[in-house]
């Protein structure tokens, strides 16, 4: 029986187990970035109560001005008087005008905009000061 074609030349080697382990290294450095990048970016907004600095200043016995001073992470500013107004970036101010018959508080809310459903806390209650 002749051996000679049976046996491999001594210069050849096999490359299959060094291309599986390369193969699913990269894999895994692929998916533990994507997870990571899923989780630490999703993660900051996940609960945040929405926040911002606003300043209410007395103007008159019944007149109130709310300016928007410091955005904090809220989209938008809403003075909920007698009717809604937003106040959309930091500067922009509301007057807000108490009437005798109008005892209701007025609330100043923070309101962060993410669909399907917006986020929003209250940031202060102006009370009617002739009530």
């Amino acid at each position: 029986m002749n051996t000679d074609k049976l046996s491999l030349p001594e210069n050849t080697r096999a490359i299959s187990s060094v291309v599986g382990v390369a193969l699913m290294v990269g894999i895994v450095v692929v998916l533990s970035g994507v997870i990571g990048f899923a989780v630490l970016d999703f993660g900051d907004d996940i609960g945040a109560e929405p926040t911002a600095s606003v300043n209410v200043e007395q103007t008159d016995t019944d007149k109130f001005r709310v300016t928007w001073v410091s955005q904090g992470n809220a989209d938008t500013v809403l003075v909920q008087d007698s009717g809604e107004t937003y106040l959309t970036s930091p500067g922009e101010s509301h007057a807000v005008n108490f009437s005798d018959s109008d005892s209701s508080p007025v609330s100043v809310v923070a309101v962060i905009e993410d669909e399907p459903s917006n986020q929003t806390a209250v940031i202060q209650t102006i009370e009617n000061p002739s009530s």
